[in-house]
């Protein structure tokens, strides 16, 4: 079974430290998303976010998820929907997971006001910001997920890289990191499974 406990919120300096502890098959250990301070998330946003990370992860091996926060209302009605979706794409690496979470009686507003891009200064992500350049208030980049944590030299050459990109465009970057695939990999093909549901997590 896959059990998600202790989601916190905390500042930590000029960041704020998303974290939960996570029991899935084989593995044991705090997951985590360390973001600006000035994101203002929530336990109740971390809570719903987790929680899909929880559901990949379920499909992906034993099919079961225990979450000990209240969830989203709207996300607990449409799990039901994006499992379906994803069995029907993955077939032979996933299956429908049973989804024990407590129904949060109410749905808060969304925090953010303007789109946001997820940007590596790869062609897809390219090409979706030239593409909806007007619309796009801020270029997302996540530490972690195309390059390893331990790789700083490559994160440093990577960030100055992105931030020239944006400052070009006058637009924001906003970096953030996480060690969220230390939990999807084992469970899931990154490539073509877990990477879209762990962006969906931000």
């Amino acid at each position: 079974m896959v059990r998600i406990t202790q989601v916190s919120v905390a500042r930590e300096a000029d960041d704020l430290v998303v974290s939960a502890h996570i029991s899935m098959p084989g593995l044991e250990d705090i997951a985590w998303y360390r973001l600006p301070a000035e994101s203002g998330t929530d336990v109740e946003a971390a809570s719903d976010a987790f929680v899909i990370i929880g559901l990949i992860i379920a499909m992906g091996s034993d099919h079961k998820l225990e979450f000990s926060m209240p969830l989203s209302a709207r996300l607990r009605y449409n799990s039901r929907a994006i499992q379906s979706i994803f069995v029907d794409w993955y077939s032979k690496k996933l299956a429908n997971a049973a989804i024990r979470v407590p129904r949060r009686d109410h749905d808060a507003q969304p925090l953010q006001t303007s789109a946001i891009s997820c940007f590596t200064g790869g062609v897809d992500s390219f090409y979706s910001f030239v593409t909806n350049q007007d619309d796009i208030g801020s270029l997302l980049y996540i530490h972690g997920f195309d390059i390893p944590l331990g790789r700083t030299d490559l994160r440093e050459e990577t960030a100055t890289h992105l931030l020239n990109v944006a400052s070009s465009a006058d637009k924001e970057l906003i970096e953030v990191s996480t060690n969220i695939r230390h939990f999807l990999d084992p469970a899931v093909e990154w490539g073509h499974v877990s990477h879209g549901p762990a962006l969906a997590t931000f």
